[in-house]
């Protein structure tokens, strides 16, 4: 089946494809703020604890803060305050 015949299956239709995709971005970018609240509260924890407070596996965490650093965002954990920090301010 092509991709296209996929997506015009009578499952599907174009409002219910929009739809879901302006909810993954919605989801996707609700969780970025979610990780960017924390880093700035410096409450994130390490990486184990950021995963259980954000109910995803470590590994999804790091993938997380890589999208934030691909974004030019400084960000490491400090020893100190036990969280992930941005090194410099961002509005």
């Amino acid at each position: 089946m092509h991709v296209h015949s996929m997506f015009m299956h009578k499952e599907y239709n174009r409002t219910q494809l929009i739809l879901t995709f302006k909810e993954m971005i919605y989801k996707h970018l609700n969780r970025l703020q979610q990780i960017d609240q924390l880093i700035r509260q410096k409450r994130t924890g390490n990486a184990e604890e950021l995963a259980q407070k954000l109910r995803i596996s470590r590994r999804l965490v790091y993938s997380w803060l890589e999208e934030l650093k691909d974004m030019g965002l400084e960000i490491e954990y400090d020893r100190v305050t036990k969280s992930c920090v941005y090194q410099k301010p961002y509005q």
